[in-house]
């Protein structure tokens, strides 16, 4: 590891400009990987090198997808969860304490023995105290021949209500390991294409140049070392999309017959086309499943790229011009 390392020239750089990121790993391995696919065709070294890093960046690649995939699945039983609880504070407390107040004056005995903080509880405290709650009334309502049928219901809404709380919960653990296992999975990689970047310097070292060509190096430039270069180069950036939104980029940079690389990054399926302007109507719509990297061809006259997330998750995808 870089902290074994005296020698500041063997460090590995892999390592330290990608640390905090799994992104960047993404991103940086995907881009060099694909340099080296388009280059190794009709050369047996480069080849050997893909051979090589692969099994490196499939394994890394797994996982991220694992880890991406749990984030996507805890969000949407977040999401589940919050909708029952906001459908308990309002209706369905509401609609019980009617029921049982049609039975019982609010002001007798029995009615403050069913409810006796009335809706309260079931509004203001956390996940389980609130669980808590649906399923003591409900416990309270069967014993009553008059209400028990409305025992059964709050039950069953009180256990789908801890079942959702209790598969969120595991998918946190699930996910904790899993952001562990990327990590380890980030570390192992940045050696693998430390050991073909060491190759590479050793095969071009009369044209260390060509060395250049298998990466993007605005991936390891930072603002203190980039000799006056942006850190960002401006014809590859990220997009964030909200959930349940819709955004048109590069207006002012298409032109017809451009090759547009687009790579999802994070959140659920993305939908996206080209038209002349915002106001036009696709001809074709198309999908960009989680973690997608495809290259779409500018229609000729097409100005404006729009995508499209329909979900209730944010989400992020990369767009390149080639």
């Amino acid at each position: 590891m870089n902290d074994l390392v005296r020698w500041s020239k063997l460090i590995n750089f892999f390592i330290s400009v990608t640390d905090g990121s799994h992104r960047k790993m993404y991103l940086l391995a995907t881009d060099h990987l694909h340099k080296l696919q388009e280059m190794a065709v009709h050369d047996p070294f480069l080849q050997d090198l893909l051979t090589f890093l692969l099994p490196f960046y499939n394994s890394f690649i797994a996982q991220y997808r694992k880890s991406n995939q749990d984030r996507i699945l805890l969000a949407e039983k977040t999401a589940d969860l919050n909708d029952m609880l906001v459908e308990l504070s309002t209706n369905k407390i509401r609609q019980w304490d009617i029921q049982i107040q049609g039975v019982y004056d609010m002001r007798s005995n029995v009615y403050k023995r069913l409810l006796p903080d009335g809706r309260g509880p079931f509004q203001t405290n956390s996940y389980e105290m609130r669980i808590e709650a649906i399923l003591s009334l409900a416990e309270r309502l069967n014993l009553d021949p008059q209400l028990s049928a409305l025992g059964q219901d709050v039950e069953a809404y009180g256990l789908q209500l801890q079942s959702l709380r209790m598969q969120q919960q595991g998918i946190k653990v699930y996910r904790s390991a899993n952001s562990k296992a990327l990590e380890e999975q980030r570390l192992e990689l940045a050696k693998g294409l430390y050991a073909v970047f060491c190759r590479l310097k050793g095969h071009y070292y009369e044209e260390l140049y060509e060395v250049e060509k298998f990466y993007k190096l605005h991936y390891f430039r930072t603002s203190n070392d980039n000799n006056g270069l942006p850190d960002q180069e401006v014809n590859s950036f990220e997009i964030s999309l909200e959930a349940n939104s819709r955004s048109g980029q590069l207006e002012d940079l298409l032109e017809g017959g451009q090759n547009i690389r687009l790579t999802h990054l994070e959140g659920a399926q993305l939908q996206y086309y080209t038209v002349v302007n915002a106001v036009d109507t696709p001809l074709e719509e198309h999908n960009l499943d989680p973690l997608q990297s495809v290259i779409l061809t500018v229609a000729d006259g097409h100005q404006l790229l729009v995508v499209n997330n329909t979900h209730g998750i944010p989400a992020k995808l990369q767009v390149e011009i080639l």
